[in-house]
């Protein structure tokens, strides 16, 4: 005789709390992905390594820092307030192991040391830390604020990120230099970045009137989470900086905040050099070239070039260049392309990936070298008159 097919198991976890509140997978897997950018894989202060759930008014903030950063984002949820602080990298694996369209519950037990959380048949019960020892890092006051748009903001950033240093023993070239420059309606946001060979500076307009703001340095490590935020910007950003009480020259924090999303961080404390000091005239000698061409004979030249600092020749007439590498154990590679040399013969010797890397943040179809002697820096415009500028320290060939 068959034996009859087993029952499934419907018997419950033992001691589920009461359900608090539920929200979707797709609106708290966004939040999370961008808070968690804040969150380090291993920190010595055990709570570094949560995030902070804060439920009022149908709204649940997300909050996680590693106390130079600080990020909150907020999604719209059905529930009961509560407070809370739980593993963030364990939330985001479970939140993201759920399918599309997925319904998440929370509750926390009765004592407060965990949260419970489930969707369908799955439950999962989290450590939990009260939020009071949570640190918060925004600051309370009256900033100077203003807002600009966010694919402006976006193009600010990635003309000038890759001229940020990496170099710790100089903290103050590890960002970029926010500033502001004109008087009026004439007024502009500036950004300067510099590792001491290449020079990347843009500017953009803001939304209304720019007002006076102390210039700051913006951390490297804040530059990605920054840009993730403008990514997922649904309007304008505002910017808020920050000053210590009485000292209104002085910015300790900066608060970029769109919709429900706000990134709060520490600046650099330090002085940026006197960039305007190295931008010299522009030199007599000016060579315009395709820029996707260009970019495609660096790269297959300088194959050949030395590993460590990549030095590549340039040098022509009229309307030929000549790019090469010194010949050495690796071999000797070369090749040409169309330009337009005006004012002299070209000869200059530089880094091939800086190059490549002020040619990759234009955006025009052509630029322009300014060229004077080859121990002179060499300065890169974009062809349609924009203020984009790069500076190129030259090289020994």
């Amino acid at each position: 005789m068959a034996k009859a097919a087993a029952k499934p198991r419907t018997k419950k976890i033992e001691d589920e709390a009461p359900i608090t509140l539920r929200v979707s997978r797709a609106d708290l897997a966004d939040a999370l992905s961008l808070a968690i950018g804040a969150v380090k894989k291993t920190n010595v202060i055990p709570i570094l390594s949560n995030v902070m759930l804060e439920v009022e008014a149908g709204e649940m903030r997300i909050t996680a820092s590693d106390l130079d950063m600080q990020v909150r984002a907020g999604v719209a949820v059905e529930g009961l307030p509560f407070g809370t602080t739980v593993p963030a990298h364990t939330l985001s694996e479970i939140v993201r192991s759920l399918p599309e369209g997925a319904v998440i519950t929370m509750a926390m037990s009765e004592d407060g040391h965990r949260l419970e959380v489930g969707s369908g048949r799955s439950r999962w019960k989290l450590p939990a830390i009260q939020v009071e020892d949570f640190p918060d890092i925004d600051q309370e006051g009256d900033p100077v604020a203003f807002k600009v748009p966010a694919a402006a903001l976006t193009e600010l950033i990635e003309r000038t990120e890759f001229a940020m240093a990496s170099d710790a023993t100089r903290p103050y070239l590890c960002g970029i230099y926010l500033h502001r420059r004109g008087e009026g309606q004439k007024a502009r946001l500036h950004a300067v970045a510099t590792h001491g060979h290449v020079l990347s500076h843009f500017n953009i307009e803001a939304i209304g009137d720019l007002p006076e703001f102390p210039s700051i340095i913006l951390p490297r490590m804040a530059v990605p989470m920054l840009k993730r935020l403008c990514a997922a910007a649904q309007d304008d950003i505002t910017l808020e900086f920050y000053c210590p009480s009485g000292h209104p020259e002085i910015a300790t924090r900066l608060s970029i905040t769109s919709g429900g999303k706000r990134l709060t961080t520490k600046l650099v404390d330090g002085s940026f050099p006197d960039y305007q000091r190295v931008i010299q005239p522009d030199g007599p000698i000016a060579v315009t070239i395709d820029r996707e061409e260009a970019l495609a004979e660096i790269k297959r030249v300088v194959i050949l070039a030395n590993s460590e600092s990549k030095t590549i020749k340039i040098e022509g007439a009229d309307t030929t260049l000549h790019i090469s590498v010194r010949e050495s154990e690796r071999g000797f590679s070369e090749g040409e392309m169309a330009a337009e040399i005006e004012g002299g013969e070209a000869l200059i010797a530089l880094n091939a990936d800086y190059l490549v890397g002020a040619l990759s943040t234009m955006t025009t179809e052509s630029a322009v070298l300014r060229l004077q002697a080859a121990d002179r820096p060499i300065k890169l415009y974009e062809r349609d008159g924009s203020d984009a500028l790069l500076i190129i320290m030259p090289l020994r060939f």
